[in-house]
C-alpha cells in the first residue's frame, strides 16, 4: 500500500503525490497549504492560530452566544443539547439561534447520529455530506 492512500479521501479529489521517502508525514503535511474559496492560504489568514476541537453542553439559551466567540476563534464545535431537549421549545429556538449565528459568521452545521448533538464548523470547514 502507497504511504499516501489514506490522505485521498480528505483532499477532495486532489492529486497527492506520493511521501518521499526520508521525510515525515506531518512534515509533509505541513507542507500542504489549505485554501479557501477565495483562494487565501487558511494557516495565513489565521495567523497560525491553534484551532481546537471544542465540546459544549448549553444547558439554558444563553449558553448559545459561546459558539458565535469559538465559530470567531476558528474552532470546531460539538455541541451537545442533551440539557435543552427536555424543552422542546428552547431546543428549537437554540437551533434557529445556532442557525442565526452561521448566517452571520458563516460556518456549517450538522447532526451527529442521534440527533441530540450537532457539529458546527467555522467558516472555511465544510461538513461532508456525501457517501
Amino acid at each position: 500500500m502507497r504511504q499516501t492512500s489514506i490522505f485521498k479521501n480528505f483532499f477532495r479529489g486532489k492529486e497527492v503525490e506520493e511521501i518521499p521517502l526520508g521525510e515525515e508525514i506531518g512534515e509533509y503535511l505541513d507542507k500542504l497549504a489549505v485554501f479557501d474559496e477565495e483562494g487565501e492560504n487558511i494557516a495565513e489568514l489565521m495567523g497560525n492560530a491553534e484551532i481546537y476541537v471544542k465540546s459544549l453542553h448549553p444547558t439554558c439559551l444563553e449558553d448559545i452566544s459561546r459558539i458565535e466567540q469559538e465559530l470567531k476563534r476558528g474552532h470546531i464545535l460539538i455541541v451537545h443539547l442533551t440539557k435543552l431537549y427536555e424543552q422542546p421549545r428552547d431546543c428549537m429556538r437554540a437551533i434557529e439561534q445556532i442557525r442565526g449565528i452561521l448566517s452571520f459568521v458563516g460556518g456549517d452545521i450538522g447532526h451527529i447520529v442521534g440527533g441530540e448533538t450537532l457539529i458546527v464548523t467555522p467558516s472555511f470547514i465544510r461538513i461532508w455530506r456525501g457517501d
